[in-house]
């Protein structure tokens, strides 16, 4: 009876999970297929093919200035977030520590709490503390609401390190920070980039914190499109959006590679 159920199950998990894949990437195929439609309207099959509306988006500074602000933000936001969750991941990794169950789930706290509800609160607390420039709170609340996907990768990748090693390389004489450099960090650097791409990338693509707290002398790319589609759908936007797929591909490629295998391979 195990031997008649086995064949089925390895015949329909590859149409499962074929199926799963088309469902995934046929939004990304429409997305990137409208971009190169010659009408003024979203249409999918495109009726022709031209790059105008590339040329358009890249010619246009206003894309170029809020694309600058995404860039800025969302890179100053992960690495601030990297300063905080590194720390925290050390401790948390370690055993016996007290308190490490409740620590987590206050770290994890901001992406489970719904995204209005967090801005509302991080509105209020700056309306407290009258902070006005809208460029350092929104670094400061993209840090706080990307600092759970690091510290989670981390926690993970040092959790699974073997204490030994550290512990022989200082019996062999290595200080504590050589063996953290030399030792420890190599075998956690491929975990923390890909905890900080994915950081990087859900700040570049956040919408609803720069929407309440930036102002308009200081918009983002996520919220440009936001504004652009509630006056005007145009090819426009599928263009920007295909180029923000592109960016997310090569920034998660980058990510994920096996340093190693580089080497190996030069």
């Amino acid at each position: 009876m195990i031997l008649r159920l086995r064949r089925p199950t390895r015949l329909i998990f590859p149409v499962v999970v074929a199926a799963i894949m088309v469902f995934l990437v046929s939004p990304l195929v429409v997305l990137v297929g409208t971009a190169f439609t010659t009408t003024s309207y979203l249409t999918f099959p495109p009726k022709g093919w031209t790059l105008s509306w590339f040329t358009q988006v890249l010619q246009d500074p206003t894309w170029g200035y809020a694309a600058l602000n995404s860039l800025v933000i969302a890179a100053a936001g992960s690495l601030l977030a990297s300063v905080v969750a590194i720390p925290a991941a050390v401790v948390l990794s370690r055993r016996g520590v007290r308190a490490s169950n409740t620590v987590t789930t206050l770290i994890m706290a901001p992406i489970m709490v719904p995204g209005i509800m967090f801005v509302l609160g991080v509105m209020l607390s700056y309306n407290r503390l009258d902070m006005a420039p809208p460029q350092w709170g929104l670094v400061l609340a993209l840090a706080v609401l990307t600092t759970p996907y690091i510290a989670r990768t981390m926690i993970a990748a040092l959790s699974q390190l073997d204490p030994g090693l550290e512990e022989a390389a200082m019996s062999l004489g290595a200080s504590r920070a050589r063996a953290w450099v030399q030792i420890v960090l190599p075998n956690v650097s491929k975990s923390y980039f890909s905890g900080l791409a994915l950081a990087f990338i859900l700040a570049f693509d956040e919408l609803v914190v720069p929407l309440f707290l930036a102002g308009p002398s200081f918009p983002t790319l996520p919220v440009r499109i936001y504004r652009s589609v509630a006056f005007d759908v145009s090819p426009e936007i599928s263009a920007v959006s295909s180029l923000l797929v592109v960016v997310a591909v090569v920034v998660a490629t980058f990510a994920v590679r096996d340093p190693s295998t580089a080497k190996t391979a030069r």
